[in-house]
Order: C-alpha cells, then structure tokens, then sequence
C-alpha cells in the first residue's frame, strides 16, 4: 500500500465520521424536540387539572363569580 491510498482511506473514512456524527446530531436534535413537546402537553393536561380541581373548590365556598373568577373582599381603609 502506498502512502496515497493510505492517505485517502483515511480521509474517506474521515468523512464517514463526520457523517455519522452529523446524523446524530439531527437525531438528537429531533428527540429533544418531541421531549419539548411532549413535556408541553404534560404541562397543560397538569394544569388544567390543577385549574378545575381550584374552580371546584372555589365553587363550593361560594367564593366565585359568574366568570369563575375568586373574588377578594374589599379592603377597609
């Protein structure tokens, strides 16, 4: 083997790795994109939860609004 084929295996193979990190890049890049999303849908179920268990409870105090709103009581000064 002479020294320019040797040369160009390695470049050739050079270029395959950087490929194949390239590759993982993306894929990693698209998995954190799905956790992103997949959080956000967590996060909103959560909290629409956490919203109709609150208006529940400030419903049955008697303490709401027409809107659902939780009133306060008026300041004395």
């Amino acid at each position: 083997m002479n020294s320019g084929t040797g040369i160009q295996e390695l470049m050739a193979a050079e270029t395959r790795a950087s490929q194949i990190v390239a590759e993982a890049r993306i894929a990693r890049g698209d998995r954190m994109k799905q956790a992103q999303v997949d959080a956000d849908e967590l996060i909103a179920a959560y909290r629409l939860e956490q919203q109709d268990a609150f208006d529940k409870k400030a419903n049955a105090d008697g303490k709401s609004t027409r809107s659902g709103a939780v009133t306060c009581p008026p300041l004395s000064t």
